[in-house]
């Protein structure tokens, strides 16, 4: 089934290869990827039970994003072990986790998909327990000191059991690995609740980034789009990166020019624009564009969280006819959009058989 954020599907044998990892432990990890057509989710590469944390980042490429679970084997110190086996007694554990591996010399558009089918997929992994995030092999990597310390106080285990009873790590244990730590450590306890003013629906967080939308978002768009009231919109995540906030408006008079301007060259934007033309026909015509704005030189984060939270907020703007996503001005010039009116044009004239012109649109009202 396709993942109902970015529309890219997951092959089954990424359900199955994941399920002998967990169920019938015969992988140590199992790396995924998107195949060249942008489609589905498929397996890339499996890690034998006696592969290493090493082999499963020297798979990783450097310049290409994958998904990959790792199952993760430790031991901790742990009071019933000590009474049952004397002093120094030790607890094996095992932690399922799944890596997000988005490296900064990988494509834009990559990295984009990657980021929207995020969750989705991870939704299809019944199972894991940890989630990482990682642009750079630094944060992936085990360095000298803590492969000692693993080696020393959390050696792998070798058994196949995965005790239910949850252990607590000793206060004497020394530095972990960061998977190693995140997996040993016991839960916090949870936060007393903080009273809260209640939110309208549009202000919840995003479900697949967090990320929640002001109501002035949908409030502003409803004025373009019901009383012409803007030529276009553009939003941003506000500098904390938990809310999509107003960025800038162009009333009715502004130029096409005045709306690419108002992009930035070094950071990710969400944008809207009434583009007016005339058909063939000399049929006045209006269609309202959704923009996802990711150029080359934004930091890698911002378009990650940019993209994972793109479906969800255009579904808050009801009313999109089309949708663009660029990576540079060249692909939402004037001629850009036009090429995309025709073609949505012309694929409805074709679905609903009828007789209109299929010939390119004039510009009206856009300089």
């Amino acid at each position: 089934m396709a993942n109902a954020t970015s529309g890219v599907a997951v092959s089954e044998e990424c359900k199955a290869r994941f399920q002998e990892l967990r169920a019938g432990r015969a992988h140590r990890f199992v790396v995924f990827k998107i195949d060249d057509a942008m489609r589905q989710v498929v397996v890339d590469r499996v890690g034998p039970r006696d592969a290493g944390f090493d082999e499963l980042t020297a798979s990783l490429p450097a310049d290409g994003c994958r998904y990959a679970v790792y199952d993760h084997d430790f031991t901790v110190s742990d009071a019933t072990a000590t009474a049952a086996a004397g002093e120094g007694g030790e607890a094996p554990r095992s932690k399922i986790f799944f890596v997000s591996w988005s490296p900064a010399a990988a494509d834009v558009r990559s990295k984009m998909v990657y980021a929207s089918s995020n969750e989705g997929f991870k939704k299809e992994l019944d199972g894991v327990q940890i989630d990482l995030q990682a642009t750079d092999p630094s944060e992936l990597t085990l360095d000298a000191n803590h492969l000692g310390a693993v080696d020393a106080a959390a050696t792998p285990s070798t058994q196949d059991t995965r005790p239910k009873a949850p252990a607590r790590c000793s206060s004497s244990s020394v530095s972990l690995s960061p998977f190693a730590a995140a997996a040993a450590a016991p839960p916090p306890p949870p936060p007393p609740p903080i009273p809260r003013p209640s939110r309208s629906s549009s202000e919840m967080a995003n479900s697949s980034s967090g990320v929640a939308i002001h109501d002035d978002c949908k409030l502003k768009f409803n004025e373009l789009q019901s009383k012409r009231m803007h030529r276009f919109i553009t939003f941003m995540m506000d500098n904390k990166g938990k809310e999509i906030i107003v960025d800038k408006i162009g009333d009715r008079t502004t130029s096409y020019e005045d709306f690419t301007s108002s992009l930035p060259e070094g950071d990710c934007r969400f944008a809207i624009y009434d583009f007016d033309f005339l058909t063939a026909e000399d049929v006045p015509k209006s269609r309202i564009f959704y923009i996802l704005w990711s150029p080359d030189n934004a930091k890698v984060r911002s378009k990650m969280l940019y993209a994972s939270s793109n479906e969800r907020f255009k579904k808050e703007l009801n009313g999109i006819q089309l949708e663009v996503q660029a990576t540079d001005a060249g692909e939402i010039s004037l001629d850009a959009l036009k090429d995309r009116e025709d073609n949505m044009r012309t694929q409805n004239n074709e679905d609903n058989s009828t007789q209109q012109s299929g010939g390119r649109s004039k510009l009206e009202g856009v300089k």
